[in-house]
């Protein structure tokens, strides 16, 4: 990201650790939002998609069982092909999301976990003084709010319909008063005790980490390790505690839940960053072609047919020596 403004405008009185702030925002934002392929939020919202279609297949199956009349939907091989693929795929993603940084930095990986870590780290230095103005606010709201007021009085007490408060720079001074106001919340700090080197108080990290243990994603990641990442032999499947053995919607709902909100406290109230929602609104009609057959009844006998040259295929890959040389 390109900052609007250089660190010798920045009203901060410790340039260095402004430097070092910076570097690590830009970070921390790249991993949530700017990675191309693996960014937290492109994760978090591959994720509920996959949900959302799956939630919209699977209440599609009980409108037919409702209904009394026969649907794809419910076929065996499919409906079962179907929840296997779903299981998998959000299993690994919450395991993707919460997986811990690596101990090599050649080695590491793009995760919720990493950044909460990294941020909890280094919360030396989002200090109140680079929280406001690490992009050209000024720390002291109260001169510019005075200036703007005595400019009103100087009016007879109106101001014009067209003048606009900055919302950046060195005259941004309302900006400057909410952004300490969120700090005011974010380092416990009562108003008129504000230092410049405020920092984030821990109750905030662990109500993160609250959001995050309440969400059971440690079950469903342990399901995975067991059921889908590996295949667990009888005793290491017998350690499973209660609830981790699968997982229902609910539960996946309720884990969805705190990560997102894990995340959104991340970009918004620790960084001061907006997100663009959660779910991606289709630029398409994502209910297209559902209420027609899968194929017609004169296809079934050639669908079979299908069916049987490919079991032929299968079978035929252990016949005879399976140490004899054979074209691939």
């Amino acid at each position: 990201m390109n900052f609007q403004y250089g660190i010798e405008d920045c009203d901060v009185a410790h340039k260095e650790r402004l430097r070092e702030y910076r570097e690590k925002r830009v970070e921390w934002l790249h991993l949530l939002t700017g990675d191309p392929d693996h960014a937290v939020w492109r994760q978090i919202t591959a994720m509920l998609w996959n949900d959302a279609v799956f939630r919209v297949a699977n209440e599609s199956r009980r409108l037919s069982r409702l209904g009394g009349y026969k649907s794809s939907a419910r076929n065996w091989s499919i409906s079962q092909f179907m929840d296997q693929g779903f299981v998998a795929v959000q299993t690994l993603s919450i395991r993707k999301l919460m997986e811990k940084a690596a101990s090599k930095s050649a080695r590491q990986i793009v995760s919720l976990r990493r950044v909460l870590d990294d941020i909890r780290v280094h919360r030396h230095m989002i200090t109140r003084e680079n929280y406001v103005a690490h992009d050209g606010l000024p720390y002291d709201p109260e001169p510019g709010e005075r200036a703007h007021m005595e400019s009103i009085i100087k009016r007879g007490g109106t101001r014009p319909h067209t003048q606009r408060l900055a919302t950046s720079g060195p005259q941004a001074w309302s900006a400057s008063q909410m952004v300490h106001e969120r700090f005011d919340k974010l380092s416990g700090v009562h108003c008129d005790r504000r230092s410049r080197s405020d920092v984030i108080s821990d109750d905030v990290f662990d109500k993160i980490e609250a959001m995050l243990t309440k969400s059971g994603w440690q079950d469903i990641a342990e399901f995975g390790n067991k059921f889908i990442a590996h295949a667990a032999d009888e005793h290491s499947r017998s350690t499973l505690l209660d609830g981790q053995n699968g997982f229902s919607l609910d539960k996946l709902a309720r884990c969805h839940e705190g990560i997102c909100r894990a995340a959104a406290a991340i970009c918004g109230p620790i960084l001061w960053e907006g997100s663009s929602g959660l779910l991606p609104i289709p630029q398409f009609n994502q209910f297209d072609n559902l209420e027609a057959a899968w194929l017609l009844p004169q296809d079934i006998e050639t669908l079979s047919a299908f069916w049987d040259a490919h079991v032929e295929t299968v079978e035929s890959w252990t016949e005879g020596d399976p140490l004899e040389d054979r074209k691939l």
